[in-house]
């Protein structure tokens, strides 16, 4: 007689962790392995929410790498009409500061190499608090 088939125990699902699942969501598509790219879509699918979301995330991730100024207003009138209040939330932000913001979409400056001494300054500053006096401090800032 043939011998009984021994189904072998079908694996638990993982389901990704919350954080990683964030990733996913904004995470280029092309850049995505097809299991990953299938479990957004399925997430997509089941939650409509999760999908504007996800659009919405593109859209923004896509001006700021083009620096595509024009598509900001869009932009933001498909955040007011979706009634995502995180994304709401956001954007409000982004209002406040527009000049800022279509500058940044606009001009090819960038302020990176400003902010990375401010913040090296800050890291010495903070790793010296109340050790030293301001020579030792100020050598550490020019030598390091």
């Amino acid at each position: 007689p043939p011998k009984a088939s021994v189904s072998s125990p079908v694996p638990p699902l993982r389901v990704p962790a919350v954080r990683q699942v964030a990733w996913y969501l904004i995470c280029r598509p092309e850049e995505l392995a097809a299991d990953k790219a299938q479990f957004v879509e399925a997430l997509r699918r089941a939650a409509p929410a999760v999908a504007t979301a996800h659009g919405l995330a593109q859209a923004f991730l896509h001006m700021v790498r083009a620096r595509e100024r024009l598509a900001f207003d869009p932009w933001l009138n498909q955040v007011e009409i979706s009634g995502l209040s995180d994304f709401q939330s956001f954007a409000a932000g982004l209002r406040r500061d527009y000049a800022a913001v279509a500058a940044a979409l606009s001009l090819p400056f960038s302020n990176g190499q400003v902010e990375g001494q401010v913040t090296r300054l800050k890291l010495i500053k903070r790793s010296m608090y109340g050790r030293a006096k301001f020579d030792l401090l100020r050598h550490r800032v020019l030598m390091v």
